[in-house]
């Protein structure tokens, strides 16, 4: 995880400076004598200790788009499965395989993913095409491209309201909600998605 950050900061610094800035805000990190223990623990740190030594030493008026994928990363990581997510669970796969090169499957994931409470927009991406549900049009974020290749799936907060997207082997899966949207549950919605058998 140290490793994770490092190169996030070194984004905006050297990576020698990067490492000091991590070794300071862990030290300042509570409970004293532990790191952080888990991605729930870790996200807070993210967001709590080296978020605010970092904008004492550089003019950042909010979190860089690198550090906020990777707390929303972690946060995701360290989300409880739902109630009927548990039961589910016991007599079906979560997992849901998805065919982005089947037009048919595209349109249906993005008809069903436009429904879920807080959804404004669904962008569903195969490289034979894609489809798009949206009240409005739509833009595909900037900070989306640059975090695509890094991050399997991540959601950042815009001023339009939040993003989430899931990497699908050669395609992607995103989604534009209400900032007072449920976003652990359109997270868990996302996280089950899964490229189908031979794609990717």
């Amino acid at each position: 995880m140290e490793r994770a950050i490092e190169e996030a900061l070194s984004r905006y610094m050297a990576e020698a400076a990067a490492r000091n800035l991590l070794r300071r805000a862990l030290a300042s990190y509570a409970p004293k004598d532990s790191q952080p223990q888990d991605p729930g623990e870790w996200a807070k740190f993210v967001e709590g200790p080296l978020w605010e030594l970092l904008r004492t030493h550089l003019p950042f008026r909010s979190m860089p788009p690198e550090l906020k994928a990777l707390a929303a990363r972690l946060r995701a990581e360290a989300i409880p499965p739902r109630a009927e997510e548990v039961e589910a669970s016991k007599g079906e796969r979560l997992e849901e395989p998805v065919d982005l090169e089947d037009p048919k499957a595209r349109a249906e994931l993005a008809t069903r993913l436009a429904r879920l409470p807080g959804a404004v927009g669904v962008w569903v991406q195969g490289q034979t095409g894609a489809e798009v549900r949206a009240e409005k049009p739509l833009a595909f974020p900037a900070v989306a491209h640059r975090l695509l290749s890094r991050y399997a799936s991540f959601y950042v907060d815009l001023e339009e309201g939040l993003f989430l997207l899931r990497s699908l082997g050669q395609g992607h899966v995103a989604l534009l909600a209400r900032k007072e949207a449920n976003l652990g549950q359109l997270l868990q919605v996302l996280r089950r998605l899964f490229p189908k058998e031979g794609e990717g």
